[in-house]
C-alpha cells in the first residue's frame, strides 16, 4: 500500500479502497458483523473475492469468546 490508489478507489464506497475495508474486517470479532458489513453495499461485497478475506474470516472464527 505505497500508492494513493491503494487507499482511494473511484466509485468506491466513500472513496475508500479495498485495503481500508479489509483492515476494518480484520478488527471485527463476530462473523455476523462481517456479514452485515459486506451486505451493506455491492461494492463491499466484492471483498469476498480478495485473497485476504479468507484469512480474516479464519482469524475471526478462532477468537476465543
Amino acid at each position: 500500500m505505497d500508492h494513493a490508489c491503494d487507499y482511494n478507489v473511484d466509485g468506491g464506497l466513500l472513496s475508500l479502497g479495498e485495503f481500508i475495508f479489509l483492515e476494518l474486517l480484520s478488527e471485527m470479532e463476530l462473523p455476523q458483523d462481517v456479514r452485515q458489513f459486506l451486505i451493506l453495499n455491492k461494492k463491499t461485497f466484492k471483498l469476498i473475492l480478495h485473497p485476504r478475506y479468507a484469512r480474516i474470516i479464519q482469524s475471526i472464527i478462532q477468537i476465543p469468546p
